[in-house]
C-alpha cells in the first residue's frame, strides 16, 4: 500500500465511493466476517445469467438477430424459392425488426394510411401484426379485417426491403402473409364478395337493419357529386374502348358497359349501380376515362363505387361474424348448463 499510494489520488477525490465507504465503516467488519465479497460475486453471476435468459425477450436481442439476419441474407436481394429453411429465416427476420419506421417513411402506399388511418398499411406496424399472428395470437374479426386491408393495399414496390437497415426481406414476409390470409378466408374484398351472390348479400342486408350499418367514409364520396357524371351523353365511346366489354360473352350484357353505370348514377340509382358487373369486373385501365369526350372521370367513379360496395359489404360481414360468434358462445353456455 505504501508503494502504491504515491501514484494514486487521495480517496477523498472519489466523491461517491468515499462518502459511501465512510457511511459503511461501522458495517465493514461485519461484512468482512460474512465474506460479503463472495456473496456479491455470486449475486453478480446470477444477475448476468438472468440478463442472458431475458435477452431474447428484450430489445437487446437485436444485437444478435440483426447480424444473424444480415449473415443469412448474404447480400441477396430476394430469397430462394426452394429454400427449406425459409420459415426459420422469416422468423429471424421478424425478430430483427427494431421498429425504426424507415420502411413506413418510404412506403408507396403511405397516402392510403393518411386517408384510412389503418396502421396496418404501414410496413413497420403491419410487421407487428404479422408477428403476433405467427406467434399464435388470433385477432378478432375487426382485427383480421384491418390486417387484411393493410396487407392487400401493398403494391409490392419493394421499397421497404431496399431501405430496411436490418436487412429484412419484408417483401417475402408480405407475400407469405397474403397467402396465409387467403387461406384463412381473409383475402382481397373481391375474393370474399364473390363467394355470395347478389341475392345472398341482399338477404344479409335485410337481416341487419340499415341503421346498424354506418354510411361510407367521406373519402369514398369524392367523385359521387352529380356534376361529376351528369355531363355523360351516352355516346358509348367508353364501351367501345373498354377491354372488359370486348371479352367474348360480355357484349350481350347491358350491365357490362360503363355508360350504363353512368346512366344509373344520373338517375340516382346508386345501389343498382353498385351491383353492376361492370363495377366489379373493371380493370381500372383508365381507357374509358382517357377517351371520354366529356372529360368524365369514369374509371375513378367505378373504382369509387367498388370501394363503397366493399366498405358496405365488409360492415355487413363483420355484423354477421359477430352474430355467429355470439351464437356460438350461447351454444357453448347452454351445453355447459345442461352438463
Amino acid at each position: 500500500e505504501e508503494n502504491c499510494a504515491v501514484c494514486h489520488s487521495r480517496p477523498s477525490s472519489a466523491f461517491v465511493s468515499y462518502p459511501l465507504s465512510i457511511s459503511m465503516r461501522a458495517l465493514a467488519q461485519w461484512l468482512n466476517s460474512i465474506r460479503a465479497d463472495i456473496w456479491l460475486r455470486y449475486f453478480h453471476f446470477i444477475v448476468c445469467f438472468i440478463g442472458l435468459a431475458y435477452l431474447p425477450f428484450s430489445k437487446f436481442f437485436h444485437m444478435i438477430s440483426i447480424p444473424l439476419n444480415l449473415m443469412i441474407r448474404n447480400g441477396k436481394s430476394r430469397p430462394e424459392e426452394d429454400d427449406p429453411n425459409k420459415a426459420v429465416k422469416r422468423s429471424i427476420g421478424m425478430d430483427a425488426c427494431t421498429h425504426c419506421g424507415l420502411c413506413s417513411l418510404h412506403c408507396s402506399v403511405m397516402p392510403v394510411y393518411l386517408v384510412t388511418e389503418n396502421p396496418n398499411v404501414l410496413p413497420s406496424e403491419k410487421l407487428l401484426s404479422v408477428k403476433k399472428i405467427a406467434s399464435g395470437k388470433q385477432p378478432d374479426q375487426s382485427g383480421w379485417a384491418a390486417v387484411s386491408d393493410g396487407s392487400f393495399a401493398c403494391t409490392d414496390c419493394f421499397r421497404c426491403t431496399q431501405v430496411c437497415p436490418s436487412g429484412i426481406h419484408l417483401h417475402d414476409l408480405w407475400q407469405a402473409s397474403k397467402k396465409e390470409l387467403k387461406a384463412k378466408d381473409h383475402g382481397k374484398p373481391d375474393q370474399w364478395i364473390r363467394e355470395r351472390s347478389a341475392s345472398q348479400w341482399g338477404s344479409l342486408f335485410e337481416k341487419y337493419s340499415i341503421s346498424d350499418i354506418a354510411g361510407p367514409e367521406d373519402h369514398l364520396l369524392r367523385n359521387m357529386a352529380p356534376e361529376t357524371f351528369s355531363a355523360c351523353v351516352q355516346c358509348t365511346v367508353c364501351a367501345n374502348v373498354c377491354p372488359v366489354v370486348s371479352v367474348p360473352g360480355n357484349l350481350s350484357s347491358p350491365e357490362i358497359t360503363p355508360q350504363q353505370v353512368m346512366n344509373l348514377l344520373r338517375l340516382d340509382m346508386k345501389d343498382l349501380a353498385l351491383g353492376s358487373r361492370m363495377v366489379w369486373d373493371c380493370m381500372t385501365c383508365y381507357m374509358c376515362q382517357e377517351h371520354c369526350p366529356q372529360g368524365i372521370r369514369v374509371a375513378d367513379i367505378l373504382y369509387e363505387l367498388r370501394n363503397i360496395g366493399a366498405d358496405r359489404l365488409g360492415k355487413v360481414r363483420l355484423l354477421e361474424s359477430a352474430a355467429l360468434e355470439k351464437d356460438a358462445g350461447l351454444d357453448c353456455t347452454s351445453e355447459g348448463n345442461m352438463e
